[in-house]
């Protein structure tokens, strides 16, 4: 039998309920990055493809762009698709989009016949990755950047072009295309369109029905923004979306995705009891135009941008706060929220992330799976991009969270994995720069509160407890400390568990973990959020 090593038995004093599950499936790089190329930029699953963009690749000359093809079931890179015409600063891989078995690829920034930056959309097989189409405008705006947004449905494609003169200088313009045949059904206007509204950013199709962003539409206050939803099969403006709230330089519409009689839009630059640059995101009913709701992070502080990445999938909404600060300035992370009732489910911030990374700038979720990019990772090369793959009823789940009852456990926790064939890291986020840590282990998930002088919950109590003495360090400056359960000073190779006499974690099991550290200036010592992980 394992022995304890740390405090007395202690009484069950209260459960946490999870806050969330997800588990880190794989991380995606390209084979052949280079420095600032973007990848991470635009991302999309469906069935046992991911395709990811990197928009400034370097292939016919700086910022020509390419996209990469994934198998999302064992994350390996299939291929390499690159524009056969594709030339510098085409900014190919800039949107990305998959139907059917197909991927269609926007490289907003190629010119056709010699009119400058006019736009286009590659249509490939992902069977074999051979081009099979494009999608080019009836017009050839100079710098329209037809391609910068693009979303497929059934045989059904919505582009835009937020630079196009569709109805006065850069007012922007999406059209309806049969992807299939590249024959051009319709142009979205919308009724009220101005210079410089930009509408085309974004698009979302779905069920008959396109959404388009105007970013900078000033109808509400200069950049305020607004979105349009269009009927697919005529081509008629149905309804005008602004936030309830919404006013001067909020950039409305940034962002957005429709599916089940539901509209998401984001405002990534809306500022919130003084927090300026916070974010927020509404949510819309697409038969009558009402506003719903709106969200925020609970968390959100100036600059974050809440909703700099934004997907709807069921139930779920992900929304990246980019430029938030978990990891370092600018290191990223993303809210899972219930779109009924702004619940959160999960927060998700990188097990390698750092300062710059990004994280949060693009999100894609489907089902039970999330695709993060992080456009500035440098784990290849300096801002080279990276995106991650998430199983969000995954093999973790956070308890005791300042949101869950436990305002004294700011630090955050996360497991890199559950898989026991790979090496398995407990990651701290948010903890006081400088001071000493170590993490705990225990088969039980009971609370104590405050035990022995401490500040906070002790989450992992009721059952076997230890600690990797051995392996306590200082955190670092950017409040980050990590712990390899698969080979620790403590518990030794294999999983092997502190002080256990030799016993290991094994495949079935849930433990749960925990990081207890000091405080500065001689306040008590205190606890980290706790996470359960059953490993596999």
């Amino acid at each position: 039998m394992l022995r304890r090593n740390f405090l007395l038995p202690v009484a069950l004093l209260w459960v946490a309920s999870d806050l969330g599950a997800q588990t880190q499936s794989f991380k995606y790089v390209a084979s052949d990055a280079g420095p600032a190329e973007a990848f991470g930029h635009a991302l999309d699953v469906e069935g046992s493809y991911a395709v990811v963009g990197a928009r400034n690749a370097v292939v016919n000359g700086a910022d020509t762009g390419a996209a990469y093809v994934f198998d999302s079931v064992t994350g390996q890179e299939l291929y390499k698709i690159v524009a056969a015409d594709g030339a510098s600063n085409d900014k190919f891989g800039f949107s990305v989009s998959i139907e059917n078995g197909f991927v269609l690829i926007g490289s907003p920034h190629h010119s056709i016949g010699g009119v400058s930056m006019v736009g286009c959309v590659y249509v490939y097989d992902l069977s074999n990755g051979v081009e099979v189409g494009r999608l080019v405008p009836g017009t050839l705006d100079v710098k329209g950047h037809f391609g910068i947004g693009v979303s497929a449905e059934g045989n059904l494609a919505a582009v835009g072009g937020h630079t196009r003169d569709g109805a006065a200088v850069d007012s922007g313009e999406a059209f309806v295309f049969d992807w299939t045949t590249g024959v051009q059904l319709h142009s979205l206007v919308p009724t009220d369109a101005t210079a410089n509204d930009r509408l085309g950013w974004t698009v979302a199709i779905d069920n008959g029905l396109v959404l388009v962003g105007a970013n900078y539409d000033d109808a509400l206050g200069p950049d305020a923004g607004s979105a349009y939803i269009f009927d697919a099969a005529t081509g008629a403006q149905l309804h005008k979306l602004v936030g309830n709230d919404t006013s001067a330089g909020d950039l409305f519409g940034w962002k957005l995705d429709m599916e089940g009689g539901l509209a998401v839009v984001s405002a990534h630059k809306r500022d919130f009891l003084g927090a300026i640059d916070a974010g927020a995101i509404y949510v819309f009913d697409v038969a009558s135009g009402n506003q719903l709701a709106k969200y925020r992070a609970p968390d959100g502080m100036s600059g974050d941008e809440f909703g700099y990445g934004l997907d709807l999938g069921g139930t779920r909404v992900a929304v990246g706060s980019a430029f938030s600060n978990p990891l370092g300035p600018n290191s990223g992370a993303v809210y899972v929220l219930d779109v009924a009732t702004g619940a959160l489910e999960s927060k998700i911030v990188a097990g390698d992330g750092a300062a710059g990374d990004r994280f949060g700038g693009s999100v894609r979720l489907l089902n039970d799976l999330l695709l993060v990019g992080a456009v500035d990772d440098d784990d290849v090369a300096t801002d080279s991009g990276s995106a991650y793959q998430y199983d969000l009823l995954g093999c973790t789940s956070l308890y005791c969270t300042v949101g869950g009852g436990s305002p004294n456990n700011v630090a955050g926790i996360g497991a890199s994995g559950c898989d026991l064939t790979n090496p398995i890291a407990l990651d701290l986020s948010g903890g006081p720069p400088g001071q000493f840590t170590y993490l705990l282990i225990g088969s039980g998930a009971s609370i104590v509160s405050n035990p022995a002088g401490a500040l906070g919950d002790l989450c992992v109590t009721g059952g076997i407890l230890s600690r990797y003495r051995l392996d306590l360090g200082a955190i670092s400056a950017a409040g980050t400390f990590s712990t390899d359960i698969s080979n620790s000073a403590s518990g030794g190779p294999g999983f092997g568990i502190p002080s256990s006499g030799g016993a290991s974690i094994q495949s079935g099991e849930t433990w749960n973990f925990q990081y207890w550290h000091r405080n500065p200036a001689g306040a008590p010592s205190g606890f980290s959020e706790a996470v359960s992980v059953t490993f596999k």
